[in-house]
């Protein structure tokens, strides 16, 4: 919901807020209509010019409605209105003016203007008061009730700062190799990033120099500094500079919070403990730079370490430069051994050539040869590892002759590169001659990886071609799983292929960690990388490996959709935030050269995407649709489905004049085509809106209707949803006996059918009902069940209706300073995520205010609420699931 202001406490003698419309009447009649019933469905008071006998002068009628009143709602359409011969604005202008200082929900129909209102409206956006676009009197009652339930939420707000939560400490990367030689440019970055005045240090140099592996020691030598942990977040495999709000809201608060505007977001989830966050390979995003500036400005407690190769160019930025390592000069003879072994690239050199060679000493013998490597090398140290590497098989004396055959020959083709750049470029191009042919071609395709690989992976990326198959017979048929999808097993590596891949491993050309499940996950060092694109170019396999990556991807995911709504979820959707660049890179190629393919890939991320709120989907389903057609594709089953999944995304985004556009061609199409799946899930959709816009009447008719059809094909999972969505509707109309019965149906069939999310759903709205029947135990019992899940999965939505309920059970036991806490806990995760509260909340809301009013007073209650605020995700979800288990315990249930 889009606020005008910040809102104050909303308080009326008789606990009734008034609102006041204001609109032309006879052009806006129907949507007039349509307002007043948004406003009556939440039992609030709709003030209106046309209501009642008026034996005053309109204005000044209209300008005792609006003293009256506590919130002012605009709604505008082709008409400036009438101006009165004494007056030089119209009505309508005037009641804006007039209603400075109270919140304002603006709304705007169509785009067509009369031109003084277009000024105005040019003026309410000037003045910073955000508004909405409809079409349709029933997407307006949609909007404005949804907005009028938020905006009360809003009533219990606070200006004191949330109270710090300390967390246990993230850790940071830990290289592959130890830092070596950087103890001074360790110190003194160590005392620019504590310093009162540096709140953005910007390491900078050319790739290879070791700007990762100094940000990363200087982070830990100062991590103790501050009270919340270091966050390290890596760029390399970001290659859209939009994302980049996403992936810092991602890292600094976690997947689940929508991402509309991602920077704000952030700003209201963060807390405001000092934090160091470092940014890992910014070169590529440059035009990205403002986002560490409001980074900076919207976070006041933030440093930021950035490495790059050039610097940011914003104000608050401290330059670094690395310097290359400490290395003996060009053609020095003479330096005794003990001399050598001081300087920080001949220590490093001697350091990696152990690594590979636990034998290998600095010998009088050798000495000279690795000082001259060194100084060659200039000091940087990934081209000394790579250098080092080769011990195992060249000797110092022997490397040095390869190594001046390489560069004298090497460097010429690069005259406009830096000389550090042409030594690292010269040092990977005598790495890269020493490969095998068959290790060349494994590095020059795994350099398509954007945010590295496990081993399957790249088997299946760069090895034999029948890897894996992608089955391009039925690619989906419904929205929902049917039961008939199967794992797909990932192809296994085979001996001479782990071979090759250790072999790159030991040549220092990429770098291993260890992924979320366990597994090993191999890394491309960015300079190697790049390289490798080149190499892959040349070879003329560029095409058909980005293709095979874009397949693979699809297959896997294909595989993955049904977990995401199983048993398996919480490891899917692991797995999804691990391999998300590569998904995206797949994606965003198969969009342009395969959409058949990105149509199918915009399908199986849908569940994720919702889940994670990635808000940008809308815009991937959107393209692929149109792409697709653009291509000439014809099936318009997988063109139906993709609508479906869009019109899921409308739904969290409330544009429901768009969504109920195209659930009725979706719906359409499946009636024609006799596609009965399809059909089941269009009504599911629908009526999935129509239970939190109160129309029961709609959603009974529906579900009676499509019911035999989901039981004739035996879509288990349509049914699950078609069941969730009467029970919820019944359940905010009041009739909570019927939608006790229905929910539990729908929890049996989710729990049956391993669908994890939609099983806390169906908890979470099962105990809102057991609450209100008094059966207090039971309602518990379920809610404890959906937290649980919650944990699992970390949906932030899901929490947030949980909390609700929680409240309501407190409620119920009578113990109201709990329930205004959690109340507050429930207003405190919504202002920070943007999930608006269901409706029918607010008459229990309204009930806690006046029963809190009569038993713990007034300031109490609004402290409980200020308490509960304040609170973060991780104390609310383990604190709500242990509240839960005391409440039982008490019980003796």
């Amino acid at each position: 919901m889009e606020t005008v202001e910040t809102v104050s406490m909303i308080r009326t003698p008789d606990q009734r807020v008034r609102v006041f419309v204001s609109s032309t009447l006879q052009e806006l009649g129907e949507d007039r209509a349509a307002a007043r019933r948004a406003i009556e469905g939440l039992r609030l008071i709709p003030v209106m010019f046309e209501m009642g006998a008026r034996p005053h002068p309109p204005r000044d009628v209209y300008r005792a409605y609006l003293e009256q009143s506590q919130i002012f709602v605009g709604i505008y359409g082709k008409s400036y209105g009438w101006i009165a011969p004494d007056m030089e604005v119209s009505g309508l202008e005037d009641e804006f003016n007039l209603s400075d200082g109270k919140p304002r929900l603006i709304y705007f129909k169509g785009r067509d203007r009369e031109p003084r209102l277009a000024a105005l409206a040019s003026r309410i956006r000037e003045s910073g008061v955000s508004y909405r676009s409809f079409e349709t009197a029933e997407e307006l009652e949609g909007l404005l009730a949804n907005d009028l339930a938020l905006l009360l939420s809003e009533r219990f707000e606070t200006a004191q700062p949330p109270k710090p939560i300390h967390r246990p400490r993230a850790a940071l990367p830990i290289p592959g190799t130890p830092l070596v030689g950087r103890e001074a440019d360790v110190e003194a970055c160590r005392g620019l990033i504590l310093s009162d005045e540096v709140r953005l240090l910007s390491l900078l140099g050319p790739g290879g120099i070791g700007k990762t592996k100094l940000a990363i020691e200087v982070a830990r030598r100062v991590e103790e500094r501050f009270a919340a942990p270091v966050t390290y977040i890596p760029l390399a495999g970001v290659r859209d500079t939009d994302l980049v709000p996403v992936v810092l809201l991602n890292y600094l608060i976690g997947h689940g919070l929508p991402s509309t505007d991602a920077m704000q977001t952030l700003f209201a989830n963060l807390p405001p403990d000092p934090r160091l966050v470092v940014l890992d390979n910014f070169e590529h995003l440059m035009n990205a730079a403002v986002y560490v500036s409001q980074l900076l400005e919207g976070c006041s407690g933030i440093k930021v370490i950035v490495t790059s190769r050039e610097p940011l160019r914003i104000a608050a930025e401290h330059e670094y430069r690395v310097p290359p390592l400490g290395h003996p000069a060009a053609g020095a003879a003479g330096l005794d051994r003990s001399a050598l072994e001081r300087m920080p690239a001949v220590r490093l050199f001697v350091d990696r050539a152990k690594s590979v060679r636990p034998d290998f000493t600095l010998d009088d013998d050798n000495a000279e040869a690795v000082a001259e490597i060194s100084a060659k090398l200039e000091g940087i140290p990934l081209a000394i590892e790579l250098a080092a590497a080769r011990v195992k098989m060249l000797s110092p004396q022997e490397m040095i002759r390869l190594l001046d055959k390489g560069i004298e020959l090497l460097s010429i083709g690069r005259r406009d590169a830096p000389d550090r750049h042409k030594t690292l470029r010269a040092t990977i191009d005598w790495s890269y001659s020493l490969l095998t042919d068959e290790e060349k071609r494994l590095l020059n395709r795994l350099a398509v990886f954007v945010g590295g690989c496990a081993l399957p992976d790249a088997y299946a990326v760069t090895g034999p071609n029948d890897t894996f198959v992608l089955d391009d017979t039925v690619p989906r048929k419904t929205l929902y799983p049917t039961g008939e999808e199967r794992s797909r097993d990932l192809p296994t590596p085979s001996p001479d292929f782990i071979d090759r891949m250790e072999s790159l491993l030991s040549k220092s050309l990429m770098r291993v960690e260890t992924g979320v499940s366990g597994e090993s996950r191999f890394h491309l060092y960015e300079s190697v990388r790049e390289y490798a694109l080149e190499k892959l170019e040349e070879t003329g396999e560029a095409s058909e490996t980005y293709a095979r990556h874009c397949r693979y991807f699809l297959f896997t995911g294909e595989a993955e959709w049904p977990r995401t709504w199983s048993s398996s979820a919480h490891s899917a959707l692991r797995r999804g935030d691990e391999r998300i660049s590569d998904v995206l890179a797949a994606l965003h190629y198969a969009i342009q050269e395969q959409p058949e393919y990105g149509l199918r890939m915009v399908i199986s991320l849908g569940e994720y995407c919702d889940i994670r709120q990635l808000r940008e989907s809308t815009q991937w389903i959107r393209s692929a649709i149109d792409r697709y057609i653009e291509a000439g594709g014809r099936d318009e089953r997988l063109i139906n489905i993709a609508k479906l999944e869009l019109s899921r995304r409308l739904f969290r985004e409330e544009k429901w004049h768009e969504f109920f556009t195209i659930v009725d061609e979706v719906e359409a199409y499946a009636q024609e085509s006799g596609e009965k799946y399809i059909y089941v899930d269009a009504v599911q959709n629908r009526t999935m809106a129509q239970a939190y816009a109160f129309k029961l009447a709609e959603v009974r008719e529906a579900v009676k209707a499509v019911m035999p059809i989901a039981e004739e094909i035996g879509y288990d999972f349509g049914k699950m949803c078609l069941l969730q969505n009467l029970g919820g509707a019944e359940a905010f109309a009041g009739s909570q006996t019927d939608a006790e019965s229905l929910l539990e149906e729908s929890a049996r069939l989710a729990v049956r059918l391993r669908a994890k999310r939609r099983a806390g759903i169906s908890f979470c709205v099962l105990s809102g009902v057991c609450f209100r029947l008094g059966k207090v135990a039971k309602g518990l019992r379920a809610l404890r069940d959906s937290f649980l899940l919650v944990r699992e999965m970390g949906d932030r939505v899901l929490l947030h209706y949980g909390l609700t309920h929680l409240a309501l059970a407190y409620m119920t036991i009578g113990d109201i300073a709990m329930a205004a806490k959690t109340v507050g806990v429930a207003i405190g995760h919504s202002r920070r995520t943007g999930v608006g509260f269901v409706p029918a909340v607010y008459e229990d809301f309204k009930k806690l205010e006046e029963e809190a009013a009569r038993t713990i007073g007034d300031a109490r209650y609004r402290q409980c609420v200020e308490e509960g605020e304040q609170i973060q995700y991780e104390e609310a979800i383990e604190g709500s699931i242990a509240q839960c288990e005391a409440l039982l315990k008490e019980m003796k249930e």
